[in-house]
């Protein structure tokens, strides 16, 4: 039985998934399976490209043909059907593990004797980077709901059968799915590695990050099954900041936009500044494609 198992779903980026691969045969720590979950069409199956055939001969990558694709929430669940290491992890097609990703992680957990955690993450933009979760080696329950920005090739956790990928949702499931394991293992507070493990490449016609009506459903769903256990007045920020997020991804919507920005500041300060200024730029569209979403 491998220790980690690193769950990669694909689909439509058979050109990419080789660098992928290569990031993650190349971890410093060897102990690990692959579960690589093809959720392509029939015409374009990973074990029928002649460039990935090197890598179906590892014998740490698991391929599994998805019968039915639907989103990433169900390919992922797939890979968590068979997933047979200790941990899991995850890795998105288009993203890049760093080398000592697994290493570190891994060493964090035994060290806390956490069950769940995070890393830091370079996110790739044009003509810029930026980093983001690499001060703190820890989050807080009081902090975890307005902090933890859990992307999915972020999260580390130890395997339980309990918590799924919530399938109805299109967007944001991935935090979604963070905070129901907060619920599951029953912990005050996450390990994290504050530095930059995955580099993130963002896929400027393909993000689900922009799907607006999809994030205020996540957002909706977070606040149901999870930030009603928190402080009101983080939920009060928490759901100001989806909105926030909503109006941002949809025409229009300045005047509200900027009744929820003084919400924002007169609850947080100047430490909604950068939310608040990323919402307003991404309605300029020259700037958009600089922006994280």
């Amino acid at each position: 039985m491998p220790v980690i198992s690193v769950i990669l779903p694909t689909r439509k980026r058979n050109h990419l998934l080789p660098r992928a691969l290569e990031s993650v045969l190349a971890q410093t720590f060897t102990d690990f399976e692959v579960v690589l979950v093809d959720d392509n069409p029939p015409a374009s199956r990973v074990a029928q490209q002649r460039g990935l055939q090197p890598f179906l001969r590892e014998p740490r990558i698991r391929l599994i043909e998805n019968d039915h694709a639907r989103n990433a929430a169900r390919a992922r669940n797939r890979g968590l059907q068979v997933a047979a290491g200790e941990w899991i992890t995850y890795l998105d097609d288009d993203d890049v593990y760093r080398p000592t990703k697994l290493e570190k992680q891994h060493q964090r957990a035994q060290e806390t004797g956490l069950p769940l955690g995070l890393c830091g993450y370079l996110y790739i933009l044009a003509s810029r980077r930026r980093a983001r979760r690499v001060t703190h080696p820890f989050i807080e329950r009081a902090d975890l709901l307005l902090e933890a920005l859990p992307g999915t090739v972020a999260i580390f956790h130890r395997r339980t059968d309990a918590i799924r990928f919530d399938e109805s949702l299109e967007a944001c499931e991935d935090a979604h799915f963070f905070f129901q394991l907060v619920k599951h293992f029953q912990v005050d507070r996450v390990f994290n590695v504050p530095e930059p493990l995955v580099e993130v490449y963002l896929q400027p016609n393909e993000r689900v990050n922009v799907n607006a009506e999809g994030q205020w459903r996540a957002s909706q769903a977070i606040d149901r099954d999870y930030a009603c256990t928190c402080e009101a007045s983080r939920r009060r920020v928490f759901l100001t900041r989806a909105e926030l997020q909503y109006c941002k991804l949809r025409p229009g919507n300045l005047g509200r936009m900027c009744q929820l920005a003084r919400q924002l500041l007169r609850m947080r300060g100047m430490r909604e500044a950068r939310p608040i200024l990323n919402a307003f730029l991404y309605k300029l569209p020259l700037a958009r494609r600089f922006i994280v979403s």
